[in-house]
């Protein structure tokens, strides 16, 4: 993986052992579930309440490693640790950093899928490249 590529495509195809259909079904469950956490966190910030945080930065955390976001992963690794401290005010910096890091994901991810869906045989993706 690449400096600049949000996710890890081996990563991916790791997970799914090469299964195209397998890996755009776990992208999209990814990208529809994913702004439901954002929004948990937002809310957990806003009430203060480090234990929701703490879960939901647990819960998004790891399923962001599934698609091979390592960056967002560690982002919300950080969060989590900080908010089993409670220290919510350092964690405010955190969660605008992974909503960012979200959105480069998300552009990444909705542009592997639209390739697979395009070139079934995989092309790029299976050869590893970025896309």
């Amino acid at each position: 993986m690449s400096a600049n590529t949000p996710a890890d495509i081996s990563r991916l195809q790791e997970i799914t052992d090469g299964d195209l259909e397998f890996l755009k079904e776990l992208i999209e469950l990814y990208l529809a579930d994913s702004p439901e956490q954002i929004a948990a966190l937002r809310k957990a910030m806003a009430e203060r309440n480090a234990e929701s945080c703490q879960v939901v930065a647990h819960t998004f955390r790891s399923s962001s490693g599934n698609v091979g976001a390592m960056e967002l992963q560690q982002r919300l690794l950080k969060l989590e640790n900080l908010s089993k401290k409670s220290a919510l005010d350092e964690a405010v910096t955190i969660v605008v950093g992974i909503e960012e890091e979200f959105d480069r994901v998300r552009a990444y991810l909705e542009e592997l899928s639209q390739e697979i869906s395009s070139n079934p045989k995989g092309g790029r993706i299976l050869n590893n490249q970025a896309v």
